[in-house]
This record gives C-alpha cells, structure tokens and sequence, in this order.
C-alpha cells in the first residue's frame, strides 16, 4: 500500500515539476504587466493634471523675462516637451530592462 502511495506522490511531482515553467512563464507575464500598468496609470494622471481646467496653484514653474525683444519663457515649451519625452524613454527603458523571471537561469 504504501509503495502505490509513494508512485502516486512521485507522479503527483512529476506533473507538478512539468507545470513549473508554465506557472514562471505566467509569473513573469504578470509582474511586467503590473509594471506597465503602473507607469501607464502614472502618466494618465500626470495628463489629467495638465488637462484641469482649475487649479489653486501651478504645475510646471516658469521664469517670465521681459526686454525690448519681447517676453521670454523659461523653460521653453520645446524644453518641457523635451523632457517629458525623455521622462517617456526613460520609462519605457526602465520597463525594458527590469528583471525578468524567465531570464533568471
């Protein structure tokens, strides 16, 4: 009796070792998503922000420089854009290259 207990356990093993890779590959999947999901909620508040119509006080700091030319901003809207694409890459990037279970052998 105790020997078809012990082939039963062995074979309950076996299968559960052949779903390992299964059950990484889907722990993998979920972490990434997670991770997407993270940085694409985070964007689409900043964008929420920036769309308020009404806001006590500012997003974004500004220098205002006044001469004979004309008023001049700082930063520039080129820059701001600028950095917000960067801010994007950088994500993206970060995404990119985080950890990732299925490399982990």
């Amino acid at each position: 009796a105790s020997s078809r207990g012990s082939r039963t356990s062995r074979r309950r093993a076996a299968r559960e070792r052949d779903l390992l890779p299964d059950f990484v590959r889907l722990a993998d999947y979920v972490e990434v998503e997670a991770l997407a999901a993270l940085v694409v909620e985070a964007w689409a508040g900043f964008l929420a922000e920036l769309l308020r119509p009404r806001r006590a006080a500012g997003l974004l700091e500004t220098t205002v420089r006044f001469a004979d030319e004309g008023a001049t901003f700082a930063p520039t809207r080129a820059q701001i854009q600028q950095t917000l694409a960067a801010t994007a890459d950088a994500l993206v990037g970060l995404l990119a290259g985080a950890p990732r279970l299925l490399r982990l052998r």
